[in-house]
């Protein structure tokens, strides 16, 4: 997770679509505000009461050919 010190590091993150027939890993992150803490958990993991969720996609580039 790109979080360092209860912050969201976005400058680490980039975005490469490969080549031909490449494996690429598509990640996205999302901020959201915890309104609610359940019987005294903290639920936030960022400052200011934010939760980061993740998601991740894989896929498989067509093999097409560049002009």
């Amino acid at each position: 997770m790109p979080v360092s010190n209860g912050s969201f590091n976005s400058s680490a993150l980039g975005y490469n679509p490969g080549g031909p027939g490449d494996i690429v890993v598509l990640r996205l992150y999302y901020q959201y505000p915890v309104y609610v803490n359940l019987l005294g958990f903290n639920l936030s993991n960022l400052n200011g009461g934010l939760n980061l969720l993740a998601a991740t996609a894989v896929f498989k580039n067509e093999p097409y050919t560049s002009s």
